[in-house]
């Protein structure tokens, strides 16, 4: 896929600011994680430079506020190898009053561009939204795309993902692939819906590629889950701050179907009554993603 519709990378935000209090935190590194973290993002910063000079960033929707040609060259000059100070720390990355995984800035005295990073929230970011962050926070300090606290710009950003294909390790693509054996369209507007029940990812794992292409071998004609009875229990907030309820009942629905043979796969009703479904899907989508057959 290229840079706008699938996996095909390796799995491996714009703040301007003017205290020196911020500007020294930015100069800072943590060890350990701290440097595998820093050449993740120097691996995800190298392949999408690679992906523009390729030319896969035509592929792009861009606004009508840049020009492809302003997009390469200012994208091409931020993403050089040392053109930004990468550092990750320990403590909260906050921009007005909300938390945020990365930031980036302009030392004021010295106008060296700078991205900070909190290491335990990139860590826990998708392989692909990362691809997405550290987009977004060069395009950011390129001037392409603005960051306003809680409420960024990620218009192109956003596009990134779409590019991307799985390979033994993703690396963008310049044009949007898709491979026949084991391609899986799903409809956009349910990305969301199935993300936060992760049936994307447990997918992914058995080696579909996700599109929204319906020449795509396989499709998802269904999937339903419901949470019937919450408890009384208060919200649950996780890791990416969805609230969750804690569920006494839950059913959930697969069916895949087969687009060459027209065969209808694993038409699969689960129902349950169990704490181990608390406070996420638990047990629930990990019994039901066993009956769909891995893709070889």
């Amino acid at each position: 896929m290229s840079f706008k519709k699938i996996l095909t990378f390796t799995f491996t935000v714009l703040v301007f600011s003017s205290t020196p209090l911020l500007a020294k935190m930015g100069s800072e590194s943590i060890g350990g994680g701290g440097d595998s973290s820093e050449a993740r993002v120097n691996e995800i910063r190298s392949d999408i430079l690679n992906w523009i000079k390729s030319e896969g960033a035509k592929g792009l929707e861009l606004s009508n506020i840049i020009t492809y040609d302003e997009y390469v060259s200012k994208m091409t000059i931020i993403l050089q190898p040392q053109k930004v100070t990468i550092s990750f720390t320990d403590d909260k990355v906050i921009y007005d009053t909300a938390e945020k995984t990365c930031k980036g800035f302009i030392e004021e005295e010295s106008s060296e561009k700078h991205i900070l990073c909190n290491i335990s929230r990139f860590t826990k970011t998708s392989d692909s939204d990362q691809y997405k962050l550290i987009h977004h926070e060069y395009a950011g300090l390129a001037g392409i795309e603005k960051n306003e606290g809680a409420a960024s710009d990620y218009d192109l950003s956003s596009q990134i993902t779409e590019f991307l294909t799985y390979e033994t390790v993703l690396r963008l693509n310049i044009k949007k692939v898709i491979t026949k054996e084991c391609t899986l369209s799903v409809k956009k507007e349910e990305l969301i819906y199935l993300n936060i029940h992760g049936v994307i990812e447990s997918l992914k794992s058995k080696n579909y590629t996700i599109t929204s292409k319906e020449e795509a071998k396989y499709s998802l004609e269904k999937f339903f889950f419901s949470c019937a009875k919450k408890s009384l229990a208060s919200s649950y907030v996780n890791d990416q701050g969805l609230s969750l309820f804690y569920c006494d009942d839950m059913s959930a629905d697969l069916i895949l179907k087969n687009n060459i043979t027209g065969e209808r796969l694993n038409s699969v009703g689960h129902f349950v009554r169990t704490e181990e479904s608390r406070p996420t899907t638990g047990n629930v989508l990990s019994d039901l993603m066993n009956y769909v057959p891995e893709c070889k």
